[in-house]
């Protein structure tokens, strides 16, 4: 699992709980129903005890296939994640991330290692929430369920609350505020050009800016993963028929209406911070874009997503009357680049979403 760190009050790390070295619970469970022998023929009941005192326990056993994709929709079965509920976990994990970004230095690394090396300690550092993200995002459109059988005690489905998954949304909008995307401009400053012999490579962010330490691309990379994660099409999918099937699911408008709102109806007007902010709103929207055009999901939700690209046209367009904090061309740009966008959505061209450095250290499956 990803390490569990704690802060204190103070703002000091703590890394005394960050594995456990005990055998873990589900462990204990699986030993016990397959090497357990018991007497007088009662091996079944027995067995079946084992799993509902599991069960009653808050154990639950839900396998990668389902825990893995970025689809997933469990509310709880998650590879990396921590906490009995991952969107108050990530809000935690944001607290301690900004702590670390703010204190970050060259003693991150070892002396006499090159600085350009910085950046090998910063990725996971600035993407030390991805996995959270991940967990996060799946309990929207989420559902609660196990592997039932017939006569079992177990909850067969169950759908999530609207609060429950529009305050997973809220956690996922606050990791793209651009304080928590903003680096300290003393770190910036002691990030050179790759040393010779340090080449970039997988563990390091993508860089548009040559051999400088491309600052965006961090931000852009940053943004990527939730909204990769929350315009899933299959999540959408699911947001409409939940929606369809009980009114007081949030459904795919009250989603997008949110993330709109959220990432692009409150410019900032500091001039660094907008230009961070107008990363995350192209970002967002070149997700949005791909929703609308995913022969994967609904009709009605490919509309829906088109229908949101509309208003994010309409406000571009209202702003390029206002006074900015630069001369309108890139609210121009945008209503150009939708309206290309438009007229030939499957023709489109868009640049593709930055790939984030390599994830998960256990290799990798493909569901």
């Amino acid at each position: 699992p990803h390490p569990y760190v704690k802060m204190d009050e103070q703002g000091n790390i703590d890394l005394s709980e960050a594995y456990d070295d005990k055998i873990g619970d589900w462990d204990k469970v699986t030993i016990k129903y397959g090497y357990g022998d018991f007497p007088g023929g009662e091996n079944e009941e027995r067995l079946d005890q084992i799993l509902n005192d599991a069960f009653d326990n808050d154990l639950r056993y839900i396998t990668d296939q389902d825990a893995r994709p970025a689809s997933g929709l469990h509310p709880e079965a998650h590879l990396w994640d921590n906490g009995t509920n991952a969107a108050v976990e990530l809000n935690r994990m944001m607290k301690i991330r900004r702590a670390i970004l703010n204190k970050f230095s060259e003693k991150a690394i070892r002396s006499n290692m090159p600085m350009s090396s910085i950046e090998e300690v910063l990725v996971p550092m600035y993407l030390f929430h991805r996995y959270q993200v991940d967990g996060t995002s799946k309990i929207i459109g989420g559902l609660n369920y196990s592997y039932a059988l017939r006569g079992g005690n177990q909850v067969v489905t169950e759908m999530l609350s609207f609060d429950e998954q529009m305050g997973a949304l809220e956690a996922l909008l606050n990791t793209v505020k651009v304080e928590n995307l903003k680096l300290p401009e003393n770190l910036l400053g002691q990030i050179p050009p790759r040393a010779f012999g340090h080449p970039r490579s997988r563990e390091t962010f993508q860089s548009k800016t040559g051999p400088a330490f491309d600052y965006l691309a961090a931000v852009e990379t940053a943004a990527s993963v939730p909204f990769s994660f929350i315009l899933n099409a299959d999540r959408f999918n699911r947001l409409l028929t939940y929606k369809a099937r009980d009114n007081s699911q949030p459904g795919v408008d009250a989603v997008l209406d949110r993330m709109i709102k959220a990432v692009w109806m409150s410019p900032s007007h500091n001039s660094l911070d907008r230009t961070i902010q107008q990363v995350v709103e192209m970002e967002m929207l070149k997700h949005l874009m791909g929703l609308a055009i995913n022969d994967r999901a609904y009709d009605e939700v490919r509309a829906k997503a088109t229908a949101k690209i509309k208003e994010i046209r309409s406000y571009a367009n209202s702003r390029n009357d206002r006074k900015t904090n630069d001369d309108g061309t890139y609210y121009r740009y945008v209503v150009a680049q939708i309206d290309r966008f438009l007229a030939e959505p499957e023709e489109f061209k868009m640049e593709s979403p930055i790939q984030a450095p390599d994830g998960s250290p256990i290799g990798s499956c493909d569901f």
